[in-house]
């Protein structure tokens, strides 16, 4: 969950770890790592990841315009109860798990409590999630 202090989707959940790419990141998934470690506290390398999919993504209210690219990747797990998150107060509050099921359904009929994905972003979520499924990743 978001910390109610961020200027974008202050208090709602999002379905990931997000960043823009610094300078000095060599490439997106390096930045991942480096929100992954910043946000949540976990420490990773960049071949623990999963490349999922690019998305286009567009928003815009009363005080920002956004265009942006963004590189989603996954990162496999089976246990969350392995991890020992720290959250980074200015940023997170609260760690949500949930069903994969639930947070989709959610995200497609544009649930008030997430932060909003465009169309083609959670349909390419619940394809990578069903291929992750069938390849046993």
């Amino acid at each position: 969950q978001r910390s109610g202090s961020k200027d974008t989707n202050p208090n709602r959940l999002d379905c990931s770890c997000a960043g823009h790419v610094d300078v000095q990141d060599l490439s997106p998934e390096f930045t991942a790592i480096r929100e992954l470690k910043e946000e949540i506290g976990l420490q990773f390398q960049p071949q623990d990841l999963i490349f999922a999919f690019l998305s286009p993504c567009v928003s815009r209210t009363n005080t920002y315009y956004d265009r942006e690219l963004v590189h989603v990747f996954i990162l496999p797990c089976s246990n969350f109860q392995d991890f020992r998150f720290t959250v980074a107060a200015n940023e997170v509050v609260n760690l949500h798990v949930e069903p994969i099921s639930t947070v989709l359904t959610d995200l497609a009929q544009g649930h008030k409590r997430f932060v909003p994905k465009p169309k083609h972003y959670v349909d390419a979520l619940a394809h990578t999630f069903q291929r992750i499924k069938k390849n046993n990743l």
